[in-house]
């Protein structure tokens, strides 16, 4: 008799068209199929994700007005990146037959997944635009709640909720419960005396090799560039990797449209890539000289391809409580990689040392693989 592959109904931030969640999305998934599961995203986007990331926002003040009239110039280019994400999406990522935009919508019957999973991105964000209950899993009664490298970015719960009891109880029926920052992991334990495990995120359980198959040609395979990643991106960062170009030789491309726009790209012969997907991102990674990130995942994918890069500083970082990128650094030793404004490295060009972080990378994806492991041998 054949076994019935057990199947895992997922709970993140697959929709949204940033880069970072649909490749955290996709490595979860990857991950989950080298277990012997059959995962699948429940397709939930709320009205709040689909605003935040749809070409002309909803106008509620005099700023989503102006942010608005500044995509105008560029409206044929973002249209056609908006179906190149969502055309990445449908081609890379296994989705729910069915869509949902509202949490009562779901029904752990109807869906008949063996477990249900949340994570990994700002997924216990509550005060951002598409954070929602839903991703705390309250629909679930029957079957194994697995919470997988969960982030409430820079907010605590506690601190935000207006109802810290609701949020104490839901998270307290999560049956594995691991975080992906010191400070969540902190938060938790203060505020509500739970106690988590803190793992990696998902796209360091894969291998760069592991992303080959979905990346996409950027076009610029053989060329000299700096790729940057950043938005927003100060005039002083602006200025300095428009410094360093030029003492180097170096071409730069931006990713992010509002930036490349904001600084004049077309005038300074910065290049912005043609209809925008995860897998150019990828390809630009991958054969960049150098890479200039604010991003964390612009810096995961940045060490995962062992690319010499800088990540830049900002002094809200501290001040916020938003320790994802300093978390990240510091556990991999990477932290003499920060770039601050005003106190540039002697040499920019300083090669990173990958020892330290490919060791410790071997540890942390074993205690993250085992807590996987466990966590889907409880049904």
């Amino acid at each position: 008799m054949v076994k019935k592959q057990k199947t895992a109904g997922i709970m993140t931030f697959h929709r949204s068209h940033n880069c970072g969640s649909i490749l955290q999305s996709y490595a979860t998934q990857q991950t989950l199929r080298n277990f012997g599961l059959k995962p699948e995203f429940i397709d939930f986007s709320n009205a709040g994700q689909t605003n935040l990331y749809a070409i002309y926002r909803e106008v509620h003040s005099a700023r989503d007005a102006i942010v608005n009239m500044t995509k105008v110039p560029m409206q044929k280019k973002l249209k056609d990146d908006f179906r190149s994400y969502d055309r990445y999406i449908k081609k890379h990522l296994a989705l729910s037959k069915k869509s949902y935009t509202r949490g009562s919508e779901l029904d752990e019957d109807e869906l008949g997944y063996d477990y249900y999973l949340t994570g990994s991105d700002q997924v216990w964000n509550i005060t951002i635009a598409d954070g929602d209950d839903a991703y705390f899993l309250p629909f679930v009664k029957k079957h194994p709640k697995i919470a997988y490298a969960v982030s409430q970015g820079a907010k605590d719960i506690a601190e935000y909720a207006d109802d810290k009891q609701k949020y104490k109880d839901m998270i307290s029926d999560i049956d594995y419960l691991s975080v992906r920052e010191k400070n969540g992991q902190k938060w938790l334990k203060d505020a509500f005396n739970i106690k988590s495990e803190r793992v990696l995120d998902p796209t360091l359980l894969l291998d760069a090799k592991d992303y080959s198959e979905i990346e996409e040609d950027a076009g610029m395979a053989g060329k000299d560039y700096i790729f940057v990643y950043a938005a927003p991106l100060s005039k002083e960062f602006e200025r300095y990797v428009r410094q360093v170009a030029k003492e180097h030789s170096l071409k730069i491309v931006l990713w992010h449209s509002n930036v490349w726009f904001k600084f004049f790209g077309w005038l300074k012969g910065y290049i912005l890539p043609k209809k925008q997907n995860p897998g150019k991102y990828l390809d630009l990674m991958k054969n960049a000289r150098m890479v200039f990130t604010g991003s964390f995942h612009g810096a995961i994918f940045a060490a995962q391809y062992r690319k010499d890069f800088w990540v830049f500083k900002n002094p809200g970082m501290k001040k916020s409580g938003d320790d994802r990128m300093i978390t990240l650094l510091e556990n991999f030793s990477l932290d003499d990689r920060f770039l601050h404004a005003d106190k540039p490295p002697a040499d920019v060009m300083r090669p990173v040392s990958y020892k330290k972080f490919e060791a410790q990378l071997v540890k942390d994806r074993k205690k993250s693989l085992d807590f996987l492991r466990a966590a889907l041998k409880k049904k």
